[in-house]
């Protein structure tokens, strides 16, 4: 009888010690997963944030490109528009220079 019960003592010392490497195991692996996946969830966002920057410098680099560029041009021709043809007109006007001097300077 002796042997038994030693034999059944050393079975649930053996059942303990799995289970308490079961325990550790399963601790050790969620401390992994915890870290783990915040991690790698940061890293996805992070990816897809610099890729939709890029997108949106492209973006505004296309409109930079079509709109603000040419609105440059038509403020250069706006000025000379004010200063050759309004000039001219005026002077006219006041009778600084004759019809036919402001239209040729035109």
């Amino acid at each position: 009888m002796a042997s038994a019960t030693t034999t059944q003592t050393a079975r649930l010392e053996s059942k303990a010690e799995n289970n308490t490497s079961r325990r550790e195991m399963s601790f050790k692996l969620r401390l992994i997963l915890g870290f783990s996946i915040p991690l790698l969830t940061l890293m996805l966002l992070g990816s897809i944030s610099i890729w939709a920057l890029k997108e949106t410098s492209l973006g505004l680099k296309t409109v930079y490109e079509d709109r603000v560029i040419p609105l440059q041009s038509l403020k250069t021709i706006a000025d000379d528009y004010a200063v050759l043809i309004i000039d001219a007109v005026n002077k006219a006007d006041a009778g600084l220079i004759s019809a036919e001097d402001a239209r040729a300077s035109i």
